[in-house]
């Protein structure tokens, strides 16, 4: 299988599993997934109304224009990310870089954010040198018709200011999993 931005056919399908499973609360189902799981996560809780909150842990809004920028020469290194075009053509099955950049435009949340309606979290590090905080804030104010909507920065005297909290991963996890008790109704940490 190769990447798609249009993750929820993933999540529906997942979602049409789990409600016949006899040992899951179909009601009670969320999702979050990391780094560009920022990005998946949203999409998915957007357009499979039967998740029943969303955590984006690492922020994404525009992945299109964060691989422009890897795939550039940085102004002050003149070089760009190592084998990360190789990367992402095995990724999403293709054999040029030009080619995988075709479906990677679609990974934005610009016409998406608005339609998340669940409750949503945004998680993201003070300090993140691959997704700028911008990028967090931006999608926490899109994101107008979640019943709820939370924006949880890591800051740097706390921890947890790196990209998906790599600096002190067990705050955010311990954070995360007491919202999706307080969403989803089970006993906090």
């Amino acid at each position: 299988m190769h990447g798609t931005h249009q993750i929820e056919k993933a999540a529906t399908a997942s979602m049409d599993w789990l409600e016949q499973r006899v040992d899951v609360d179909a009601q009670r189902v969320g999702i979050m997934a990391l780094s560009l799981g920022g990005y998946y996560a949203p999409r998915a809780a957007a357009f499979e109304k039967r998740l029943k909150c969303c955590i984006a842990f690492g922020a994404q809004w525009n992945w299109h224009r964060t691989v422009v920028a890897r795939l550039s020469p940085n102004a002050t290194t003149q070089r760009s990310v190592s084998h990360f075009a190789d990367h992402l053509n095995f990724v999403f099955g293709k054999a040029t870089i030009e080619e995988s950049m075709k479906e990677i435009k679609h990974f934005t949340l610009e016409n998406v954010a608005g339609q998340i309606t669940c409750p949503f979290l945004v998680v993201h590090g003070e300090n993140d040198r691959q997704v700028p905080l911008a990028d967090a804030q931006t999608l926490y104010d899109a994101a107008v018709n979640s019943s709820q909507r939370e924006l949880r920065v890591f800051t740097l005297d706390e921890g947890g200011a790196e990209h998906c909290q790599a600096d002190n991963g067990s705050l955010a996890a311990d954070d995360m999993v007491d919202w999706f008790a307080r969403v989803l109704g089970g006993q906090l940490s």
